[in-house]
């Protein structure tokens, strides 16, 4: 069964992509994002996440959930420094803007991405386990991985 992308998911991708593309091109370049970029991202999608809620288009359960990958990169953050803050708080809004569902498939593609980036540094000792990298600009890679599967699979269903 082919299944329509609909209005809202088309507006949070939009919406995802701008903010994506801001924090990635200013961690790659700066290797930090300014904190009113980081909260303005994520209000607009806590904006965005209870305009649905409202509209019947999502719930509660789902409004919750969306804390929680962007939680659990800042808990990271405060027992190991693995991770910046402001990854955290870019990924409370990404999710609120993506959905859970989404946010938690771009957010692993992230890792993927990150790890092996990391592993080649290392194994290049062009970096060492201390070192850091602009994780927003994984972020965008994995979206944008995401998004272009996402439509490469339904230009496919449509032929």
């Amino acid at each position: 069964a082919e299944r329509m992308i609909c209005m809202e998911e088309i507006i949070g991708y939009m919406a995802t992509a701008v903010y994506l593309a801001g924090s990635g091109i200013e961690d790659l370049k700066k290797h930090s994002v300014p904190a009113w970029w980081l909260f303005q991202g994520m209000a607009a999608g806590m904006m965005w996440r209870m305009a649905l809620l409202c509209s019947g288009k999502s719930d509660g359960k789902e409004f919750v959930m969306c804390f929680l990958p962007g939680a659990c990169l800042l808990l990271i953050k405060r027992l190991s420094e693995a991770v910046g803050g402001g990854d955290g708080i870019a990924w409370i809004g990404i999710c609120m803007f993506l959905g859970i569902k989404t946010g938690l498939i771009v957010l692993a593609i992230t890792f993927g991405l990150a790890f092996f980036w990391s592993a080649m540094l290392v194994i290049l000792k062009k970096a060492g386990r201390k070192s850091r990298i602009p994780f927003l600009t994984f972020s965008l890679a994995g979206f944008m991985i995401w998004t272009g599967s996402c439509l490469f699979v339904q230009q496919e269903i449509l032929m």
